[in-house]
């Protein structure tokens, strides 16, 4: 992997150049402080025996104590820069701990975020399933009550036709029963055959349209029931009809 502009290697040999070019000049600058010392110390064994120090011997005094200030301030910032150097590895290791840690916490978060966002989609599709679920339910019981509500009207419909029979049936029994007993004698000539078929001819008519009513009231079923042949049934009335005048 390629070192970046700030790692600590490259931050450790920039500060060793530094140190490397400062302790080149604080040499420089002690071998310019010895000359001046030197030069200092002859003036002043040349100015002793007069009593006197002349303006060069002060002006050489002041220059040797800047520089021994310089000197001075110099080391301490090689010597700073030094333990800053020592200090380095140990600085950057508890940086990386510390950056290990973070990344590490931020790797958590995230897996939880993604956990969370895994576990919404999966709510999501439940509830879409339940949604389709609810709708499909939905369309069976509306068309359950659909079927019911069809089924009840047929069957309304048909106990209305099974009364309207079971009273028709009644009323047919009844006037059979009627017919049926004997009636008294009368003294009176034989009849014709127009009077039998006249008296027997409100009967059979009659007869007639209650099958007609029958018939119209059974229509709404799905199986029909067999027609009834009308004009032979009168027929047979009549011939029964003629048969009961005659005896």
């Amino acid at each position: 992997m390629a070192k970046t502009k700030n790692s600590p290697c490259t931050i450790k040999k920039r500060l060793e150049q530094q140190v490397a070019i400062l302790r080149r000049e604080l040499a420089s600058a002690r071998v310019d402080q010895n000359d001046i010392s030197r030069k200092y110390a002859a003036r002043v064994r040349q100015q002793a025996g007069s009593g006197s120090f002349s303006d060069e011997s002060l002006k050489l005094k002041k220059r040797i104590k800047i520089l021994e200030r310089e000197n001075h301030e110099q080391n301490q910032y090689i010597s700073y820069l030094e333990e800053q150097i020592k200090l380095m590895p140990a600085q950057y290791e508890s940086r990386m701990v510390d950056l290990k840690k973070s990344a590490k916490l931020a790797e958590r978060e995230l897996n939880k975020v993604y956990h969370g966002m895994r576990s919404i989609k999966e709510q999501v599709k439940q509830v879409d399933k339940l949604k389709d679920s609810v709708a499909v339910l939905k369309a069976r019981l509306e068309r359950r009550d659909f079927i019911i509500a069809h089924y009840e009207a047929q069957n309304s419909k048909r106990t209305v036709i099974v009364e309207d029979l079971q009273g028709h049936q009644k009323s047919e029994s009844h006037h059979k029963k009627c017919h049926t007993t004997t009636p008294t004698p009368k003294p009176t000539s034989e009849p014709t055959d127009v009077t039998a078929e006249s008296e027997t001819e409100p009967q059979g008519s009659l007869l007639v349209e209650k099958y007609k009513k029958l018939d119209n009231i059974r229509a709404p079923l799905k199986h029909k029931l067999r027609s009834v042949d009308f004009c032979s049934l009168a027929a047979a009335l009549r011939m029964k009809g003629k048969q009961s005048g005659s005896i």
